[in-house]
């Protein structure tokens, strides 16, 4: 962002590829991005809970242990592009 607007090069924005805190020893998943392994769409992405949790977002109860997590890293997320 500079001056209120979203900057990119000659493609769409890469916002999910950036670095968000990430603790192997609370987390030891490496991440489902081809390119950085734990950046934040490495950790939070469809495909990223797919992969850890074994199940698409959308088949996963309410109460289960990924929303708390997800949830986690998408704040750490927001918290670097603010």
């Amino acid at each position: 962002m500079s001056n209120g607007r979203l900057m990119h090069g000659r493609a769409h924005p890469e916002m999910g590829h950036i670095r968000i805190p990430h603790d192997p020893v609370h987390d030891p998943f490496a991440g489902g991005c081809p390119y950085h392994g734990d950046c934040l769409e490495g950790l939070a992405s469809a495909p990223a809970i797919e992969a850890r949790w074994g199940a698409p977002g959308e088949k996963l109860p309410a109460g289960h242990a990924a929303w708390e997590l997800e949830a986690h890293y998408l704040a750490l997320g927001l918290c670097n592009w603010i």
